[in-house]
């Protein structure tokens, strides 16, 4: 059996959290939610490392869990120290907007916003 970890790191913008993750995690895998500028700039001009970036970008949730299924499924997660994804608190701010404003109707025909 093999061990996963996960971390998540939310708080407000400009705290480091960028910085902290690619000195402790130097081989993930980098998931962009903002942008690929931002983690490679750290990487590089204050860690002095290069980063190992997906090539897409996500801008909701389920963006993110299409791109995690298949590197898990197929193995590829494996090959990585992790995976980190920047921008997780923006990402997760705009999937709770875009469900506010696009509720599921359910059978009762109430709005449900948490619907996933």
């Amino acid at each position: 059996m093999e061990n996963h970890v996960m971390a998540l790191i939310y708080g407000q913008p400009k705290r480091m959290k960028t910085s902290m993750l690619a000195a402790a995690m130097p081989n993930a895998l980098w998931i962009a939610g903002e942008g690929a500028t931002a983690i490679r700039a750290v990487a590089e001009n204050e860690l002095g490392f290069s980063p190992i970036i997906h090539p897409q970008e996500v801008r909701r949730l389920d963006d993110l869990i299409n791109i995690l299924h298949p590197l898990i499924a197929d193995g590829t997660a494996a090959q990585y120290g992790g995976i980190c994804i920047d921008g997780f608190t923006a990402l997760c701010d705009s999937h709770v907007r875009w469900w506010a404003d696009n509720p599921k109707i359910t059978d009762g025909g109430k709005e449900d916003r948490w619907f996933g």
